[in-house]
């Protein structure tokens, strides 16, 4: 693959159409989403539209600049960022019969 350098006006613009068509989207819902849109464009056209690198992380991958754009993003007014503590999800007991 060849490098190309990051095209921050359409990765800001790709996170503004993600987040109008997908309401409360998480972090790693909207990374994962970019990477696959950059890769099937890649295939595609041989370029990927943002030019962003990608580092792989627990959740899947993730934009290497990422908090950087979305700082700069709210910066300019362009969005509003909400942080919401999922809650953990409970672990189902097992009944064990007595001895």
């Amino acid at each position: 693959m060849k490098k190309q350098k990051q095209n921050k006006a359409k990765l800001k613009q790709l996170i503004l159409m993600l987040g109008e068509s997908c309401t409360n989207i998480e972090w790693s819902k909207l990374n994962n989403l970019l990477y696959k849109i950059d890769m099937e464009a890649y295939a595609q056209l041989g370029n990927s539209i943002t030019g962003s690198t990608y580092v792989h992380v627990e959740s899947g991958f993730m934009v290497k600049n990422f908090d950087t754009i979305l700082d700069e993003m709210m910066a300019e007014g362009r969005i509003h960022l909400e942080f919401v503590e999922k809650e953990k999800p409970k672990k189902a007991k097992k009944n064990l019969p007595s001895k």
